[in-house]
């Protein structure tokens, strides 16, 4: 299969995706970020234009599942502003979610079916609502379509991979061999990097389909040269 960027409102051409600013979050709703909600549309459409007026055409919005993502929204902020948008599924690092959360007790194999279905049939108009029923209406985009993501994230710990992100980056995985998408992984100040990758490696990504997220909150040229 030639290569392609899965957009919210559909298939592009590498080529098509211009300058990309690769880590925004337009929609974001956490416990662990009392005050910091996203989750006005209109103010997120105003942020979006701002960017594409500011020289970008692309961007990605790198909220996965659980936390308040919107997926209509998304393609509705990027119709109406020209920016492509890139959607992301998979899940954040464990603090986001909390001990009492329903996916804690879900596997490798349930996770990866998720996340596969969100790169490949859709991603639900209600995350929350996969938890009261297994038919869940999908997000649709202004032209009726359905609304895929394009990006697998997982997320680490500050010098520690939980069992529950070690069981989201083996889901990841096995999404990423499915789908082809690339992974982008969250880590706390650049920590556990090598860990993450090692673990991904033997899980049989390679490391040129991974983006570490944050790996500049730890300016240490040596770490990043052994990164590379």
């Amino acid at each position: 299969m030639s290569a392609l960027v899965r957009t919210v409102l559909g298939d592009i051409d590498p080529a098509l995706l211009g300058r990309v600013d690769y880590h925004e979050h337009l929609f974001q709703v956490s416990p662990l970020l009392p005050g910091d909600e996203l989750d006005d549309e209109k103010a997120s459409g105003e942020e979006a234009a701002l960017l594409q007026a500011s020289g970008f055409e692309a961007m990605v919005d790198a909220t996965p599942f659980g936390l308040a993502r919107d997926p209509a929204a998304l393609a509705r902020i990027s119709a109406t502003t020209g920016l492509h948008i890139v959607a992301t599924t998979g899940r954040h690092r464990e603090a986001h979610y909390g001990a009492d959360h329903p996916m804690q007790v879900w596997t490798a194999e349930r996770l990866a079916a998720l996340f596969i279905a969100d790169i490949t049939r859709g991603m639900p108009a209600d995350d929350g609502e996969i938890f009261e029923t297994p038919d869940v209406p999908l997000a649709a985009a202004p032209d009726g379509g359905p609304v895929r993501a394009g990006l697998l994230k997982g997320g680490a710990d500050y010098w520690r991979i939980s069992a529950f992100e070690r069981t989201t980056l083996i889901a990841v995985a096995e999404a990423h061999r499915a789908t082809g998408a690339p992974i982008m992984v969250h880590l706390e100040f650049g920590t556990a990097a090598h860990e993450v990758l090692d673990l991904l490696d033997a899980e049989g990504v390679s490391a040129d389909r991974v983006v570490l997220a944050h790996a500049d909150r730890d300016p240490d040229p040596g770490l990043h040269v052994s990164l590379a």
